[in-house]
């Protein structure tokens, strides 16, 4: 009895220095608090996949097959063409080379692909200077809460790669698309409930998703979500996890970064791009986040856009190399990361150098004529 006294005395001392330190004690104690909430993490495998991960974020497919905003294969057709070569030894590189093992495990080689794609695309900074205005966070700590109908979602975890920037990306649907949700009513999951594989534990209510306020690159723009697992995940479960994590990142942004109140309308919608892959089939998910009010079904609603699974490559030899390399795969992979940069703003120092290699090939030609 005198040793549980002494374990709840020190307890309550040690809350009473943590009150000391924020200057609030109702804070404080309002932050050690827990609610009961359904809980998302990267381990949960859901019943309907997409179909149940659309409905907790009360969201729906948009009318068109891929947003207006993305750039088009022609506007990206040189730089498409330029860089093809580099991913091909890049996918060589991670499924032959660079491990002791005699076949490459997929931990490392899904992860090493994906790295190697984003270093060959930063290479075209020296042409296109946006491409600096970005930052890559490894595993960034995903926090969110929120209510949907009668049951408190939350979800927590980890995932992949976030790349952000300092502007925010163009809404993919305009306000007309938006306004036309109005009348599109969510797909109903009965009989099977909505939290159907969703475990309730206690959590703290919080609203973090891995950056502090002041951050120079607040702002989401593209997820990356590769699949380690030994055995591939199901392709639903692969979308509906990046559809729960998506709502989340711009769910924190519109609270932490824009100051909107829990249940209310962007007027502004935000909007961020998703990318997973197993190591050879991709996935792609835009997402468009219109509202935070979610405890109703009727009201405007959250928008996606959804391109199933497809081939970077079939297969990789030593002698041969790559086999049937995916075109539509690494077009629209160059289209999603792209997305946001003006094409047209290309550095004068680029065009510089261009101009002195164009000069340089000419009087070569001449001396060889």
């Amino acid at each position: 009895m005198a040793k549980i006294n002494l374990l709840s005395v020190g307890a309550i001392a040690h809350i009473r220095r943590i009150s000391l330190k924020c200057g609030d004690s109702r804070y404080c104690f309002r932050s050690l608090a827990t609610i009961p909430a359904y809980v998302y993490h990267p381990h949960v495998t859901i019943l309907e996949g997409e179909k149940q991960a659309m409905h907790l974020t009360k969201s729906i497919f948009s009318t068109d097959p891929l947003p207006p905003t993305l750039p088009t294969p022609e506007s990206l057709q040189s730089t498409a063409n330029e860089l093809e070569g580099y991913i091909k030894e890049s996918i060589i590189q991670s499924r032959i080379y660079g491990y002791r093992e005699k076949i490459a495990k997929r931990e490392y080689h899904n992860v090493s692909l994906t790295q190697n794609m984003l270093r060959v695309l930063s290479a075209q900074a020296c042409k296109y200077p946006q491409l600096l205005d970005r930052c890559l966070t490894f595993k960034p700590k995903i926090s969110v809460n929120w209510q949907r109908n009668q049951h408190q979602i939350a979800v927590r975890g980890c995932p992949g790669y976030l790349l952000s920037t300092s502007q925010l990306l163009t809404p993919f649907a305009d306000e007309n698309e938006v306004s036309s949700t109005l009348n599109n009513p969510m797909k109903d999951l009965s009989p099977v409930s909505p939290v159907i594989d969703i475990s309730e534990y206690s959590v703290r209510p919080e609203t973090s998703y891995g950056f502090n306020p002041g951050s120079p690159y607040p702002y989401p723009h593209t997820l990356f979500i590769v699949d380690r697992k030994t055995k591939s995940r199901p392709t639903s479960q692969m979308i509906s996890h990046g559809i729960m994590y998506n709502h989340a990142i711009l769910h924190a942004v519109a609270i932490n970064v824009l100051n909107l109140e829990p249940e209310q309308e962007l007027d502004r919608p935000l909007a961020m791009n998703t990318i997973m892959t197993n190591g050879r089939m991709f996935a792609f998910i835009y997402y468009q986040l219109n509202t935070l009010n979610l405890q109703h079904d009727h009201g405007i609603k959250n928008l996606v856009w959804i391109k199933h699974t497809l081939p970077l490559f079939d297969k990789v030899k030593k002698k041969e190399g790559v086999i049937r390399f995916g075109q539509e795969c690494w077009q629209l992979w160059l289209s999603t990361v792209m997305n946001g940069v003006d094409l047209q703003n290309i550095s004068e120092e680029f065009k510089t150098f261009q101009q002195l290699y164009t000069d340089k090939n000419d009087q070569k030609m001449k001396a060889v004529a």
